[in-house]
């Protein structure tokens, strides 16, 4: 009788080969572990594009938690509170790249980001963006609406604003 070895999943199985017994049984694989961790995405509070407020499913107004390494995974901070934040000295906003991130509705008023990684190319749709260029940050850029709060020394076209620090 010849003996053949074969892997599966990761399982090496020694197998007769030439033999008109039953087939081996291979053992199944293991299930992959579930997650229940919430994404920016599955964010409670949603940017309600007319009246340019953050609600949730009851109606009421409010932000999301900041949660970087969700942010990071889905280029969505929908409604997050950003204010104040110096995000250059977090570790966790190294992972996020700032660019093409949905900031609608967030509050960055005051956002520190990291040096130099200003954000450019976002959705601020209703975001309050005063104050978020600093030392660091030259420049930012994105799309708006009727909503959005931005510094007198931004330079808004229709949809477009792009803010330089001079």
């Amino acid at each position: 009788m010849l003996n053949q070895l074969i892997t599966f999943a990761g399982v090496i199985a020694l197998v007769a080969c030439g033999s008109t017994d039953a087939t081996p049984e291979l053992p199944e694989p293991e299930p992959e572990p579930a997650t229940a961790t919430a994404t920016a995405g599955d964010a409670t509070f949603r940017y309600d594009p007319s009246s340019g407020r953050c609600v949730n499913g009851a109606g009421a107004t409010g932000y999301n938690d900041l949660d970087l390494k969700a942010i990071a995974a889905t280029n969505v901070a929908d409604c997050v509170d950003m204010s104040g934040q110096t995000l250059s000295r977090d570790a966790a906003a190294e992972w996020v790249r700032w660019k093409k991130v949905s900031f609608r509705g967030a509050n960055l008023n005051g956002t520190q980001f990291p040096a130099y990684q200003g954000p450019m190319s976002n959705d601020f749709s209703g975001a309050d963006i005063r104050g978020a260029l600093d030392e660091y940050t030259r420049e930012l850029s994105g799309t708006v609406d009727d909503h959005t709060k931005i510094d007198a020394d931004c330079v808004r076209t229709d949809d477009e604003v792009r803010c330089r620090r001079r």
